[in-house]
């Protein structure tokens, strides 16, 4: 605990994150694919994804802070700027040089968003999946009478889930065992901390909507139609103002491991491009 306190909390180092799979590259040249998983998984959801990866590329996936077997600091606010410090000071640990592809789903998504604003130099390309956009105005009708909107319900689930965490961990717990929810999307003392405070980054604390509005970065949207935690809206109106960014709707729902659908439009979006 005292080299904890001492090494990042008063000297300021980051965290390393948890290398759950690190494939070799097979050619060299060809830029680095780094996985980032959702909130309350691990590095093991992008299974099916890298039995049929198209590339030769070297492929790193990670952890993420709070999750798995990554360090888990009570301190920590897990928010997507301290993610993706953590992030770069793995990939520099791992000695991954060169350029990189970063593929995020959900919360890993925001992740990726956030890396690219601090590290754009050697970032070839981004693809997100299960991105949650929350950032639009209330509706109102004669100036006066507000409305809900998709949005607001959203946010107010999500913030329920953040504020009750006892729920929420005997609601992870039913529905893991009624086979609801994957068995290894575990919400319990060892992560709860981590679950709130990311769930706070993801519905009160972010700007992805509007950095995507404006990237030129080449980045790949992907969501499920049958998805309830993402605004289609969202999508469309990014595809529709921003020509760096290609919306891929497909047939699926959040969760990346239980619909081959991702696996197969991330490997479709590989051999599509030229990176």
């Amino acid at each position: 605990m005292l080299r904890e306190n001492l090494v990042h909390k008063v000297l300021g180092l980051p965290h390393t994150l948890h290398v759950g799979f690190d494939k070799a590259a097979e050619e060299t040249g060809s830029p680095v694919i780094v996985f980032v998983h959702g909130l309350a998984r691990t590095h093991k959801v992008w299974a099916a994804t890298f039995d049929i990866l198209p590339t030769k590329s070297r492929v790193v996936a990670v952890d993420l802070l709070g999750f798995g077997e990554s360090p888990k600091p009570d301190w920590r606010s897990y928010n997507a700027e301290e993610q993706a410090i953590s992030l770069r000071a793995t990939l520099r640990r791992h000695k991954v040089t060169g350029d990189i592809i970063v593929v995020g789903h959900s919360l890993g998504a925001l992740v990726a968003i956030e890396y690219a604003k601090k590290y754009p130099s050697r970032l070839k390309g981004l693809i997100l999946c299960s991105t949650p956009l929350y950032k639009s105005e209330p509706r109102y009708i004669f100036n006066k009478f507000k409305l809900p909107d998709g949005e607001t319900f959203y946010k107010n689930a999500l913030r329920s889930l953040r504020e009750k965490p006892d729920f929420t961990k005997k609601l992870n717990y039913y529905a893991r065992r009624v086979k609801f929810i994957d068995a290894d999307f575990v919400v319990d003392d060892k992560n709860i901390r981590s679950v709130a405070r990311s769930i706070e980054m993801a519905i009160e604390n972010q700007s992805a909507f509007e950095w995507l509005i404006e990237t030129n970065v080449p980045t790949s949207l992907v969501y499920g139609r049958l998805d309830p935690y993402v605004i289609k809206k969202y999508y469309k109106s990014i595809a529709k103002h921003n020509p760096n960014c290609v919306v891929h709707a497909i047939v699926a729902g959040h969760e990346v491991n239980r619909s081959r659908a991702y696996a197969e439009v991330i490997r479709k979006i590989m051999l599509a491009k030229s990176w």
